[in-house]
């Protein structure tokens, strides 16, 4: 698993796999060295999402939640949608607030909060093998407010 985290944290997790950066910027520490995502891999992330959002927006909610369900998420009871606010997130949620966006028909952009990298990965890693279509989660790894100013600046335009 420690292979893993240190190979993970230098890749993101767009469309369904595990890419290189278009970034090439690095960030260290006693963690280890980590990739920090710049506006390019923003752009991936948000186009990969925007690609999967209407088949993924399609499925049956009970199909959503049957995945969900699979991946070891449960789906808290909630309101039957979330608001359309945009796709990015900047912190990685609660599991359970995740699985409600995710069965409400949301897709995620998410940065990777440097606290806690194994739990993202084993997300990650079970919500792929329940079969989650690729581009409906999406994970960089940077400072989140690095991107915000790139979010912000790519709404403005």
């Amino acid at each position: 698993m420690q292979d893993d985290l240190a190979e993970r944290r230098l890749t993101h997790f767009v469309g369904g796999a595990w890419r290189a950066p278009l970034s090439q910027r690095m960030a260290g520490g006693p963690r280890g060295r980590r990739v920090l995502a710049g506006p390019q891999d923003l752009a991936r992330a948000l186009a990969v999402a925007a690609q999967a959002a209407p088949e993924w927006a399609a499925l049956a909610p009970a199909a959503r939640a049957g995945l969900l369900a699979a991946a070891g998420l449960e789906v808290p009871e909630a309101p039957a949608t979330f608001p359309a606010a945009p796709l990015l997130r900047f912190t990685l949620p609660q599991p359970a607030r995740l699985a409600g966006m995710l069965a409400s028909g949301r897709v995620l952009v998410l940065v990777a909060p440097r606290a806690s990298p194994p739990a993202w990965l084993g997300l990650i890693e079970a919500l792929r093998g329940a079969g989650l279509p690729p581009g409906v989660l999406n994970l960089l790894n940077g400072r989140a407010a690095d991107l915000r100013q790139t979010a912000g600046a790519r709404s403005r335009d």
